[in-house]
């Protein structure tokens, strides 16, 4: 997609590219966070939890700035938007989030298996597309069936508080020699 508007830097081009980008943020991935999510959950891994939850908040923060980006683009050009092509690389995308997933998870988890990853990754399209105002393209599903993860996931709610948790990654000055 990037090597498409570098060899024709077009309207079309740059916002298949953005689009790209958006789902890069948006939705690539995010059966890993879960799969990390419930470890967590199951008590193992908390470091690298830790660790996700940096990560995921990062890719948040990027999910804003395209949401605003497209937004804008379908305001102020909305001859460049195409939410046709939005939906169609939706489609392409949750194909291939569950696609890898399953190859690399499957049901060998505890707390994850194909059905739900399923569920999880149509219901996370839905989610960023309803962001973006648009209708979801899997009405069918409507809640996300990882319950036990939406408290971990959400980093901007009052279920998290950020000054309340353990702080790890910092040494104490009086312990340090030089």
């Amino acid at each position: 997609i990037y090597q498409s508007f570098l060899d024709e830097p077009n309207d079309a081009n740059f916002f298949k590219a953005l689009i790209g980008n958006y789902l890069l943020e948006s939705l690539y991935f995010y059966n890993g966070f879960a799969f990390f999510d419930t470890l967590v959950y199951n008590s193992k891994m908390i470091a690298t939890g830790r660790m996700i939850n940096y990560i995921r908040r990062d890719e948040l923060t990027h999910v804003v700035l395209f949401v605003n980006i497209i937004r804008e683009i379908r305001k102020e050009f909305p001859d460049m938007y195409d939410e046709k092509m939005i939906l169609d690389m939706f489609k392409e995308a949750v194909k291939q989030e569950i696609h890898w997933t399953n190859h690399i998870i499957g049901d060998s988890i505890t707390g994850m298996c194909k059905t739900a990853t399923e569920q999880y990754t149509k219901w996370l399209a839905n989610d960023r597309l309803n962001t973006l105002g648009i209708k979801p393209l899997y009405p069918e599903v409507s809640q996300n069936p990882y319950k036990h993860l939406e408290a971990m996931q959400d980093n901007n709610s009052e279920k998290t508080n950020f000054f309340e948790s353990t702080v790890v990654n910092y040494t104490q000055s009086s312990s340090m020699k030089g």
